[in-house]
């Protein structure tokens, strides 16, 4: 991976980060996959039991990130997590390990009223630096009209928390406890989002072989309701531009859209987005989908660029003793003006 760079930064200084959803890892670039997290004291925390289709998935992980990572810059698992169908594996290269903490996840079930997790989402954070990063691994409600549904899956996603993942620690954003998906100062969300076109079927086949992406995507589900509705989870994250043709649905083991009864209007469903409390943290450096025929969704790539702030704890600790004193100089001030004008009537 690329060298972290250094730059100012307001009682502190910044590094340079890469993300990579791509064999789950941080680099120091740093690639990270999307997949999920485990954290500093990583290597004292016990590896999590999994179900054994969860298990063969992260063998053939470790085994692929081995093969294509250098030796000499070996990757351990951060964090595993599992729903019903999903899976979340955060792979960190094993140096990064010291400047991790406060590992944690948990899922959140939003298929039939929260009671089952066919729907729902993992969502998996640590705090490299003084940066706090979540990451979230989510499926959404089906159906080509169910808008509305999936946005309450949005909205019980974000708005779910954690407490044991409670902390004070200075890398969440605004004195947040660390609690929620949004308290992380970067938050990359990905997974079947099931959001679809607002097409006609003849038309968005027309839009596809004319490689027409700008007018599929003009007429995607998730992006109207980014741009027309206020209330909506996530109107604050970005998306890199989409170069490629829809994701979903195709027949199985061919690169034919559904050709069954159902005929049903091919759609971008799987997305990956990202979001930052300031707006240079965080850069999309590649957006891809893959041909991989096992399924019928194609998968979806996406590597990333950051920055990640390192706090100077003494000179941070001026800045809070001086706010501190201020504030009771201007309380007592307070009291003693308001004391002195009751007095008076």
């Amino acid at each position: 991976g690329a060298a972290v760079g250094e730059g100012p930064l307001e009682l502190g200084r910044e590094r340079d980060v890469r993300l990579a959803p791509r064999e789950a890892g941080v680099r120091e670039d740093v690639d990270l996959e999307l997949a999920g997290p485990r954290a500093e004291g990583a290597r004292e925390i016990e590896e999590q039991r999994l179900p054994s289709d969860y298990r063969a998935w992260q063998d053939e992980l470790n085994k692929y990130v081995r093969l294509v990572m250098p030796p000499e810059s070996p990757f351990s698992v951060l964090l595993t997590e599992n729903l019903v169908g999903l899976f979340t594996c955060i792979f960190v290269r094993s140096d990064l390990l010291p400047r991790i903490r406060l590992p944690g996840s948990y899922a959140v079930k939003t298929g039939l009223g929260g009671r089952y997790g066919n729907k729902g989402a993992l969502l998996t954070r640590f705090v490299l630096d003084d940066t706090s990063l979540c990451f979230i691994n989510c499926h959404l409600a089906a159906g080509q009209r169910n808008v509305r549904r999936r946005n309450l899956d949005v909205a019980d996603i974000l708005q779910s928390s954690n407490q044991t993942l409670t902390s004070n620690d200075l890398a969440f954003a605004l004195g947040s406890d660390g609690s929620m998906a949004m308290d992380h100062e970067i938050c990359l969300l990905a997974g079947d989002l099931n959001y679809r076109l607002d097409l006609s079927r003849d038309t968005a086949m027309t839009l596809i072989e004319q490689n027409r992406f700008s007018d599929l995507f003009a007429a995607d589900q998730l992006q109207l309701e980014i741009r027309s509705n206020p209330q909506f989870g996530l109107r604050h994250f970005l998306e890199a531009p989409i170069c490629f043709a829809p994701t979903y649905k195709f027949n199985r083991l061919t690169n034919d859209y559904d050709s069954s009864d159902k005929a049903r209007v091919p759609a971008y469903c799987d997305r990956i987005l990202y979001r930052s409390r300031t707006g240079n943290m965080v850069q999309c450096t590649s957006y891809k989908r893959w041909d991989a025929t096992v399924s019928d969704h194609r998968p979806v790539s996406a590597t990333f660029s950051m920055r990640v702030k390192s706090i100077d704890r003494n000179a941070w600790k001026l800045v809070a003793d001086r706010s501190v004193a201020e504030f009771l100089h201007y309380r007592a001030q307070l009291l003693r003006t308001t004391s002195e004008y009751f007095h008076c009537i």
